[in-house]
């Protein structure tokens, strides 16, 4: 009777282990390893000239966040009052840019009665902007920035508050920069953490 028992429990072992040894092998001879993918957008760390690529009579380049962070701050005017100005790119065609804005340098860029100037008032010598903004492409290849949402110093403002003498100059110094540095590129798509420029 014991012996029976053990047999029992021998038999109904070895059937476990040989269904389990049957999964594995299906599985080993059914497994399709993943294809390695690198997003197309997505430039390394030596910069967009490492993120160009040539195709029947296409040539582009990428530029990740930080190169056009840097790019706007290299063309942008002397007197302008935002420094450390960072941005985040996204596919849908939004572009969102903060840097620190210095109360003193600001006047000039802002109209007498404004928002922007009566806020003033209300914020530290230097604080936080964030300017959330649309993107579009001209034919032409020139990239227009319409502001949709600004915070100052984390409080909300209405985006008449912002000067156009603000945006304005940000517009000015993305088109200057890809005129002058990336000559021959006549059209800019947005990808998420980057700009891709068009032949």
């Amino acid at each position: 009777m014991v012996e029976n028992e053990k047999s029992f429990g021998y038999t109904l072992l070895l059937g476990v282990c040989m269904i389990i040894s049957l999964m594995l092998i299906g599985k080993m001879l059914l497994y399709r390893p993943a294809p390695v993918h690198t997003p197309i957008g997505q430039p390394n760390a030596e910069g967009a000239q490492q993120g160009q690529t040539e195709g029947e009579g296409s040539k582009n380049m990428w530029l990740g966040e930080d190169e056009v962070a840097q790019m706007i701050e290299q063309y942008l005017p002397e007197d302008f009052p935002a420094k450390g100005i960072s941005v985040a790119i996204s596919h849908n065609g939004s572009v969102c840019a903060k840097g620190t804005l210095y109360k003193d340098k600001l006047a000039g860029y802002l109209e007498s009665g404004s928002a922007m100037r009566s806020a003033l008032i209300f914020l530290p010598a230097q604080f936080e902007l964030q300017a959330d903004f649309t993107a579009a492409c001209s034919t032409e290849g020139q990239l227009t920035l319409t502001p949709q949402r600004i915070a100052a110093g984390g409080i909300e403002l209405p985006v008449s508050a912002l000067s156009p003498a603000l945006s304005g100059a940000l517009n000015e110094a993305v088109n200057q920069a890809l005129q002058e540095k990336y000559e021959g590129y006549r059209s800019v798509r947005l990808m998420d953490g980057a700009l891709e420029l068009h032949a």
